[in-house]
């Protein structure tokens, strides 16, 4: 197998143009961010928020989340995953304790406070709708 086939001119031209994120934090802004989302008065976006920079998880996956899919025993949590169907990732003990202060509302493990409905994320900043 050549090595380089992969980068003839041909396919090099054809491939889409690569755009550097912009919308992520820096670390030096994680401590301000960290402190601004704990004093939210929506407990639930409080949630949702500090769970995606714990896990790493997609927004849809952790908006998607039901109480099912919260293993608080073997301390794991499974979530509907964009490539392969499912992905199982460590529920920490700090992310356990997050977890269990939230109302169980329905199945949905982060609930929309006015609703049985689950919390829907919007855009491409996090921001969510409760």
């Amino acid at each position: 197998m050549d090595r380089d086939a992969g980068k003839a001119p041909a396919i090099v031209e054809s491939l889409p143009a690569s755009v550097r994120r912009t919308d992520a934090l820096e670390a030096a802004q994680v401590q301000s961010w960290w402190s601004g989302v704990e004093q939210l008065s929506n407990q639930t976006a409080s949630a949702y928020l500090r769970t995606l920079l714990l896990t790493g998880a997609r927004r849809e996956e952790v908006a998607a989340l039901t109480w099912q899919q919260v293993d608080f025993r073997w301390s794991k949590l499974t979530l509907a995953d964009k490539v392969d169907e499912v992905r199982v990732i460590p529920l920490t003990p700090y992310l356990a304790q997050l977890l269990m202060r939230l109302p169980r509302v329905g199945g949905w493990g982060l609930p929309a406070l006015r609703s049985t409905k689950r919390m829907v994320a919007q855009g491409s900043r996090n921001a969510c709708k409760c």
